[in-house]
């Protein structure tokens, strides 16, 4: 019985961090699929400025170029802030797996059967 309870709870971790881990996956994927049309973006309308120099300083709109230029370029470092937000938050929880699991093994046993386990014992046990 003991090995029972405590296997389920961490089979229902396992699952429910696997669960996270495939919802951080489609927000990942839905990241870079902005920030590529971003980059798509300014890089078109680079092109544009580049084979239309001649005009553009001719009627000196170098300015409203630039501009236009630096508020995509904004939005795409937001995406790129957004994407390494989720990379971390993502390795953060991939390196607390296994300790998650540990604890709450530990916490079952020892809060569900009220046993005593010395906190040299719990630490020996762990490692």
């Amino acid at each position: 019985m003991f090995i029972g309870v405590t296997a389920f709870v961490a089979v229902v971790l396992i699952i429910l961090l696997g669960i996270i881990n495939y919802f951080l996956a489609k927000c990942s994927a839905a990241i870079q699929k902005k920030r590529m049309k971003r980059f798509d973006k300014r890089t078109n309308c680079i092109s544009e400025i580049v084979d239309n120099i001649k005009l553009i300083k001719f009627n000196s709109w170098i300015d409203k170029f630039l501009d236009q230029v630096h508020i995509i370029r904004q939005k795409e470092i937001r995406a790129i802030l957004e994407k390494y937000a989720l990379w971390a938050v993502n390795t953060m929880l991939l390196n607390l797996d296994y300790p998650l699991i540990a604890v709450s093994i530990f916490t079952v046993a020892i809060l569900g059967f009220k046993l005593s386990i010395a906190v040299p014992t719990a630490l020996a046990m762990v490692q």
